[in-house]
C-alpha cells in the first residue's frame, strides 16, 4: 500500500502542469464557497450588531409589573441577565400648543447597557437632585450639562383616568403635584421618534425614582440564557405570571436575528449558486482524473499483469485524490477568506460604502463546511475514474486492442465537406463515429456555458431589483412625519427659495386619506385580497394632493384620459386619478393600475381615517363626494406612485383647501446645483429645526450610497463570474486536450497514409469548434432554463419582466469556440514533435 502511495505522489509531481491546473481548479472553487459563507456571516454578524445597538440586547420586556414579579424574574435561572426601571413621573414643558412631555425613569445600569442608553456626554445620576435628557430637548431647553432646571413632576390624564405613554395625544391634560430642581449631569443620544412627537425620556436616580414611585410598577428586561428556546422561556414566565399579553413585549427583531434566520428566497439563491459551483468543480476535476487514467491505461495493465488487484488501482487514483484535495482545500480556504477581506477593505475606501463597518470574520462551520464539500466533490470526480482504471483488463491495456476496435460507419457531412474541405468532412465523421465520446465532451463544455448564463443572470437582475423602487426625483424632499396638518409655512418655502445655489423649489399639499368607491370599480383579482382592500371597496395609504395652477398644467404630460379644466374642477370638486400604484403580491414588490376608474365616476375621501381598520365601517357624515375629471400614471411632481393598498388624487389648491380644510405645505421638493450642496444642507436643516415633526430626505447622498453600492455589487458578481469563467475555462482546455490526447495513434496513421501537417491542424481546430458548438448548444438551451429558474426565485421580492438574455448567449457562443481553439494549440505542438513510426509501433 505504502509503493501504490508512492506511485501516486510520483505521478503527480511528474504530471507537474496538469497537477497545477488541477490544483488552481480546486482552489478557485474551494475559495469561491469559503467567499460566500465568509460574506453571509460577516454581514449576519454586523447585521446582529446593527441590531443590538438599535434594538437592545434584551430579548424581552415585562412591562408594569409588580416588585414580586419582579423578584421572581429576577431569580429566575433561564435568565443570564435581568434590569429594572420605575417610573419617578412625568413633566410637561410648555414649550408649544402641543404636548411637550418628559418621561423621568429610574434605571440600573444594567438596564441602560442592555438597551443602548448610557450617556454619550457626562455620567449616570448619582443622587436624586442629577438628571440626564436627551441631547435635541436640552439644546430646547436652553441647558448644558452642569445647568440646573426646575421642573414640574406629576402625571398625565385623559377623562379623568392617569395614562400612560403610549396613550398620550394633544386631548390629555397635564396634572402637576410637586416641583423639584435638577442639575443636569449628562445627555442621553437624541431619539427621532420622540422628539417628532415631542414626548421625550429622562433618566434619574433609581433610588430616588422608586420613593416616588405610587404605582408600585416596574418594568424589568430580560435576556433568555444562551442555548434555550426564547419563546418557549418566556412564555413559561408569562404563564407562572399570569401575565396579560399587553404586559410582555418581545425584542422581535433582535430573537429573529440571533436564530440566524434567513428569507427562504436567499437562502434558495445561496444554495442553487453554491450547488452550480460544485458541480463546476466536480467537472474539472473529473476531467482531469479521467485524463490521468487514459494516459496511464498501458501502466495500469502492467501493474494488473504483476498481480495489482483493481481494488489497489482505485485505492491508487483515490490517494492521488486525496492529496490534490489536502494540497488545494486550505490554499482555497485562506484565498478566500483573504480575498473577501481584501475585497471588502477596497470597498470602505469609498465614503459611501454600505460596507464601511462590516468586520470580515469566519466561523468553523464555514471553513468545515466548504473543506467537506470541496472534498466530497473531490472523491465524486474520481469515483467513475477510479472504477475504470480498476476495470483495466491487463491484455486490452497492454495493448490498447480498445482504441482499435471496429466503430460505428458515419454517413453525412456533404454540407461540411464542402464549407470546410476534406478537413471538415473528416471532423464530422470522427465526432459522428464515437457518440459517447462527443456527449461526454459536449456535456463538459455545457457545464461552463451553464455556470456562465446563469451568474449573467443572477448579475443582470440583482442590480435591477431596487431601480425605481422609490421613484422620487427631487434631490431633497422635506416631509413630516406625525402632523396630519400642512407643516411648511410660506416663510418656510420663501427661504428655502432664498438659499444660494437652488434650481427650483416645488411645495406641494399632500394628504393622507382613505378612498371608497364602488367595489366593481378595483380591480378584481385585488378585490379578493382582503390584506389590502376591503369588500366595500375602501383603498387604504392613499393620499390627496393639492396642485397650484403651474402644477397642474405640468400634470397634463401624464394624462392618459379626460382633461384639465381648473374652473371646471373647482366648481364641481374634480380630481384626477393616480392610476398606477406600488403593493405587494404574494411578497413580490409590484407596480401596476388599482382600479378602473372612468371619466365621471364619483369616489368618496375619508380624511379622518386614512388607515381603517378590517371590518370597521366609514362614517357617512366624514366622507367627501369628488368626481373623476381625469386620469394620469403617476403624480406629476416627485414621480411617486401610491403606495402599498392605495391610490393618489390630485385636485386644485382651492378644491384641496375646501374639503381638507388646512392650509400649509406637506411636502418641499428641492433641487439643487450640485456645487452648493454643503450650503444647502446646512440651509434646510435650519428649517428643518423648526418642526420637530419635520424631516428631511437627502437623495443626492442617497445616490451617492446607490452608485456605491451598485459599484460594490458589480465588483462581487463580475468577481464571480471571472472564477467561474477561470473555471469553465479550465474545464473545457482539459476536455479537449483528453479528446486529443488519447487519439495520437489515430492522427500518426493519418499522417502515414498522406494528411499533411496543415490539413492535420486544420482537421483538429474544426473538430475542437465542431464539438465546442454542440457543447454549447447544449449548454445554452440548459443555461437558459436554469436561469429563469433563477430569474424566478430573485422575483420573489419584486415583480420585473423576463428579458432574455440575447447578449450572454453571443458571449458564451463566442468565448466557447474561441477557449476550445486555444485549447487545441498543445495538443498539436505535441503532435508536431511526435514520430509517426515509433507511434505505430506501440504496441
Amino acid at each position: 500500500m505504502k509503493t501504490l502511495s508512492q506511485l501516486g505522489s510520483r505521478y503527480l509531481k511528474e504530471q507537474k502542469k496538469r497537477t497545477i491546473l488541477t490544483i488552481i481548479g480546486i482552489i478557485i472553487s474551494v475559495s469561491m464557497i469559503t467567499s460566500i459563507g465568509t460574506m453571509m456571516y460577516s454581514l449576519e454578524q454586523h447585521e446582529l450588531q446593527r441590531v443590538r445597538e438599535t434594538s437592545g440586547t434584551n430579548h424581552v420586556a415585562f412591562v408594569n409589573v409588580g416588585h414580586e414579579e419582579y423578584g421572581y424574574i429576577k431569580e429566575n435561572a433561564s435568565f443570564e441577565k435581568t434590569a429594572k426601571s420605575v417610573l419617578a413621573g412625568s413633566s410637561y414643558v410648555e414649550k408649544s400648543s402641543k404636548i411637550n412631555a418628559i418621561e423621568m425613569k429610574g434605571y440600573e445600569s444594567d438596564y441602560l447597557e442592555m438597551r443602548n442608553m448610557l450617556p454619550i456626554e457626562g455620567r449616570l445620576p448619582e443622587n436624586q437632585n442629577e438628571i440626564l435628557l436627551e441631547r435635541w430637548k436640552a439644546a430646547e431647553l436652553g441647558i448644558a450639562i452642569g445647568d440646573s432646571i426646575t421642573l414640574p413632576i406629576g402625571h398625565f390624564e385623559m377623562n379623568d383616568r392617569i395614562i400612560g405613554r403610549r396613550e398620550w395625544n394633544d386631548e390629555v391634560i397635564f396634572r402637576s403635584l410637586t416641583t423639584k430642581s435638577f442639575t443636569l449631569v449628562g445627555l442621553l443620544e437624541s431619539n427621532r421618534h420622540s422628539q417628532a412627537r415631542n414626548h421625550s425620556q429622562a433618566v434619574v436616580d433609581l433610588a430616588w425614582a422608586e420613593s416616588v414611585n405610587t404605582s408600585d410598577d416596574v418594568t424589568t428586561i430580560a435576556r433568555v440564557k444562551e442555548g434555550l428556546p426564547i419563546g418557549e422561556t418566556i412564555l413559561n414566565v408569562q404563564n407562572t405570571l399570569e401575565l396579560a399579553q399587553e404586559n410582555v413585549e418581545h425584542n422581535y427583531v433582535l430573537i429573529r436575528r440571533e436564530a440566524g434566520e434567513i428569507s427562504p428566497e436567499i437562502l434558495a439563491i445561496v444554495i442553487f449558486l453554491i450547488t452550480l459551483v460544485c458541480v463546476a468543480t466536480v467537472a474539472v476535476i473529473y476531467n482531469a482524473f479521467h485524463i490521468s487514467v487514459i494516459e496511464r491505461i498501458k501502466q495500469f495493465g502492467v501493474m494488473r499483469s504483476i498481480g495489482t488487484t483493481p481494488k489497489q488501482i482505485r485505492t491508487l487514483v483515490f490517494h492521488e485524490a486525496t492529496l490534490l484535495g489536502l494540497i488545494a482545500i486550505p490554499l482555497g480556504l485562506v484565498t478566500g477568506f483573504y480575498a473577501t477581506k481584501l475585497l471588502f477593505y477596497l470597498f470602505t475606501i469609498g465614503e459611501y460604502s454600505t460596507f464601511n463597518n462590516v468586520v470580515i470574520q469566519t466561523t468553523p462551520v464555514v471553513l468545515i463546511g466548504s473543506s467537506i464539500i470541496a472534498m466530497v466533490s473531490i472523491y465524486l470526480s474520481a469515483f467513475s475514474p477510479a472504477l475504470s482504471a480498476g476495470r483495466v483488463s491487463p491484455l486490452d491495456a497492454i495493448f490498447q486492442h480498445r482504441s482499435l476496435k471496429k466503430e460505428k460507419n458515419t454517413k453525412g457531412g456533404v454540407l461540411l465537406g464542402k464549407a470546410f474541405g476534406t478537413e471538415g468532412l473528416l471532423a464530422y465523421k470522427i465526432l459522428r463515429r464515437n457518440r459517447k465520446r462527443l456527449l461526454i465532451t459536449a456535456f463538459s463544455l455545457s457545464i461552463s456555458v451553464i455556470m456562465f448564463m446563469v451568474f449573467s443572470v443572477f448579475s443582470a437582475y440583482a442590480f435591477r431589483l431596487n431601480e425605481g423602487r422609490y421613484g422620487f426625483t427631487g434631490d431633497f424632499i422635506l416631509q413630516q412625519e406625525w402632523s396630519s396638518e400642512g407643516l411648511y409655512t410660506e416663510e418656510d418655502v420663501t427661504d428655502i427659495q432664498a438659499l444660494e445655489g437652488l434650481k427650483e423649489v416645488i411645495p406641494v399639499r399632500n394628504l393622507h386619506t382613505s378612498i371608497i368607491m364602488e367595489p366593481d370599480k378595483i380591480i378584481e383579482e385585488l378585490r379578493q385580497r382582503d390584506q389590502y382592500i376591503e369588500k366595500d371597496g375602501v383603498l387604504y395609504n392613499s393620499f390627496i394632493r393639492g396642485y397650484d395652477d403651474e402644477q397642474l398644467k405640468a400634470a397634463s404630460k401624464e394624462l392618459q384620459k379626460g382633461s384639465i379644466d381648473i374652473e371646471v374642477m373647482n366648481r364641481e370638486r374634480g380630481i384626477l386619478v393616480v392610476q398606477n400604484a406600488r403593493y405587494y403580491d404574494d411578497g413580490k414588490l409590484t407596480i401596476g393600475p388599482m382600479t378602473n376608474l372612468q371619466i365621471g365616476d364619483e369616489i368618496k375621501i375619508d380624511l379622518e381615517n386614512y388607515r381603517i381598520e378590517q371590518n370597521t365601517q366609514a362614517k357617512e357624515e366624514n366622507l367627501i363626494p369628488l368626481k373623476v375629471m381625469g386620469i394620469v400614471e403617476k403624480a406629476t411632481i416627485g414621480g411617486e406612485y401610491a403606495n402599498y393598498a392605495g391610490i393618489g388624487i390630485v385636485t386644485t389648491k382651492e378644491v384641496y383647501e375646501e374639503v381638507t380644510g388646512k392650509q400649509g405645505y406637506d411636502i418641499i421638493y428641492v433641487n439643487i446645483e450640485e456645487e452648493h450642496y454643503n450650503n444647502i444642507v446646512s440651509g434646510l436643516n435650519d428649517i428643518v429645526n423648526r418642526h420637530p415633526e419635520a424631516m428631511v430626505i437627502d437623495n443626492i447622498a442617497n445616490n451617492r450610497i446607490t452608485e456605491q453600492t451598485k459599484f460594490e455589487v458589480s465588483v462581487l458578481i463580475y468577481g464571480f463570474i471571472t472564477l467561474i469563467t477561470l473555471i469553465g475555462a479550465l474545464n473545457i482546455i482539459n476536455t479537449i486536450s483528453t479528446n486529443l490526447i488519447t487519439r495520437t495513434k489515430e492522427f500518426s496513421m493519418l499522417r502515414a497514409v498522406g494528411m499533411s501537417p496543415k490539413s492535420m491542424r486544420k482537421m483538429i481546430r474544426l473538430e475542437a469548434i465542431f464539438s465546442s458548438i454542440i457543447g454549447t448548444i447544449f449548454g445554452l438551451i440548459i443555461g437558459n432554463l436554469l436561469g429563469y429558474f433563477l430569474y424566478t426565485l430573485m422575483t420573489d421580492f419584486r415583480e420585473l419582466p423576463w428579458e432574455f438574455p440575447i447578449e450572454a448567449n453571443m458571449i458564451a457562443l463566442i468565448g466557447t469556440v474561441l477557449i476550445a481553439l486555444l485549447a487545441a494549440i498543445a495538443p498539436l505542438r505535441k503532435m508536431a514533435r511526435m514520430n509517426i513510426t515509433a507511434t505505430l509501433r506501440e504496441e
